[in-house]
């Protein structure tokens, strides 16, 4: 079996050797480079280039995925902060419910809920540090027992003049 193997690689390598030598993709000519080389004029003129012409123009074809991209990021202005969660339910009632007692207790903070299918997370309180999330946390403990701290993108702070 092994002489088999050996014989056969043997053979299609004398037999890819040789087809390679005469293998072109179009019919060739052995004279005609010679006869193309003659026959080109040379043009002795040299032009420069303007690039400041008023006559160019370009054209941009770009994808309107990467313009979408873009807006969206220009808009977003979000940055890395911290928020205490204070409920997740699937039922609205209990997130509103929440929301109320919430405002009423602290009409001052910013309160914020997010839907990821399929819970509703209620969210207060936008911090720059996780200290001052942990004090808001303690502040809040005896009102909401099952608070958290999570890091979450927030929305910067508007500065006042």
């Amino acid at each position: 079996m092994n002489k088999f193997y050996s014989t056969a690689f043997l053979a299609l390598s004398l037999t890819a050797g040789f087809c390679q030598n005469s293998w072109t993709t179009y019919p060739q000519k052995k004279d005609s480079l010679n006869d193309n080389i003659s026959s080109i004029q040379v043009d002795t003129n040299i032009r420069k280039l303007n690039y400041n012409s008023p006559l160019g123009n370009a054209e941009i074809n770009k994808d309107s995925r990467i313009e979408l991209i873009e807006n969206t990021l220009s808009e977003e202005k979000k940055i890395n902060g911290y928020t205490v969660q204070i409920e997740v339910s699937q039922q609205n009632n209990i997130i509103k419910d929440s929301k109320l007692k919430f405002i009423k207790a602290f009409p001052d903070e910013p309160i914020f809920d997010e839907y990821i299918a399929p819970n509703t997370y209620l969210f207060v309180g936008r911090y720059f540090d996780k200290n001052d999330a942990l004090t808001f946390q303690n502040k809040i403990k005896d009102i909401f027992p099952n608070t958290m701290v999570i890091k979450k993108s927030i929305d910067p702070p508007v500065l006042k003049e």
